[in-house]
């Protein structure tokens, strides 16, 4: 192998390990000089992502090729950030914006071309994770960065499915908008309110059975994801007030209509409950709040019932 052939192929090593981007500086540490790299462009090895930066041709680009292009760019501190980090996230209703951001704590200010920085004057490493090889703001640290992009219907329901997905606990985010300081900042009362509504209740599942969760507040305390072990086989009840021996199962038609097993698996858990003397109220999504609260309701003694 020559010596031209070796450092070509130790820059396409550094290339696979981001996602097949390499940026000027990278190429001339590589002992490339910039004819060379024309000469490799030329060849059909290459090709231009944005000024200074360069992705192995001849493959499918990576969706996150400009991101990483601007990352490599911007240098060490800069980590991508707001609708960029959102939709490596994978966070609802949210579409990428068509120039990655970047945000970049002070006193450093580059400017990689094609990118929308975000300075700041400082950065919690807290804040930060790898996600598929990016420096990338936390899930918790995006939601806070977006509040005041969102209107206040996207971001209960941001806050609810990033719950549900565990991306976070609203505790987890309360704490990152202290540390951030966004008092005084467009969306942070919405935030802050939504955050607050959802302080102190149980994890849920799925939207459905957060839904039922909400809905049957007036007859908290219950538990959530009970576990309970009869004739030596494990139960798990999707809310449960177990001193009175009455659960609530949240049931989706999707899973039951298209699963045999489930199905038979259903009835089989709901007669050896019955056996055992529990009560079980099955919720759907057709029902609305009252009529959860009534089924529920007949199910618990008269004091708990009478709080709806």
């Amino acid at each position: 192998m020559t010596a031209r052939s070796d450092r070509s192929a130790g820059l396409l090593r550094l290339a696979e390990q981001q996602h097949s981007v390499v940026i000027e500086r990278q190429v001339q540490d590589c002992g490339i000089s910039s004819r060379m790299m024309n000469r490799l462009i030329a060849d059909g090895w290459f090709r231009r992502v944005c000024p200074g930066a360069f992705a192995v041709a001849g493959r499918t680009p990576s969706r996150w090729e400009d991101a990483v292009a601007v990352g490599l760019l911007a240098g060490p501190g800069a980590v991508l950030s707001h609708g960029t980090a959102a939709a490596i996230h994978g966070l609802p209703g949210l579409i990428a914006p068509k120039l990655p951001e970047l945000t970049v704590a002070s006193p450093r200010h580059p400017r990689p071309p094609g990118a929308v920085v975000h300075r700041v004057d400082h950065i919690d490493p807290c804040d930060i994770q790898t996600r598929q090889g990016l420096q990338v703001t936390t899930p918790a640290r995006t939601v806070v960065d977006l509040a005041r992009r969102l209107d206040a219907p996207l971001m209960a329901r941001i806050l609810d499915e990033g719950s549900i997905a565990r991306l976070w606990t609203s505790e987890e985010v309360m704490a990152c908008a202290e540390r951030v300081g966004t008092k005084g900042r467009r969306g942070s009362v919405a935030l802050r309110a939504l955050l607050a509504e959802r302080g102190n209740e149980p994890p849920a599942d799925d939207l459905l059975e957060l839904r039922m969760i909400r809905v049957l507040a007036p007859f908290a305390p219950f538990e959530t994801q009970y576990q309970l072990v009869l004739d030596g086989e494990l139960l798990i009840l999707d809310i449960a007030w177990p001193q009175w021996r009455v659960g609530a199962e949240v049931d989706g038609w999707w899973v039951r209509s298209r699963s045999r097993t489930k199905f038979d698996r259903s009835l089989s858990r709901a007669n050896l409950l019955i056996a055992h003397h529990w009560r079980i109220a099955h919720l759907t999504s057709t029902m609305d709040d009252s009529t959860v609260l009534r089924d529920v309701g007949r199910l618990l003694p008269p004091l708990v019932s009478s709080r709806r």
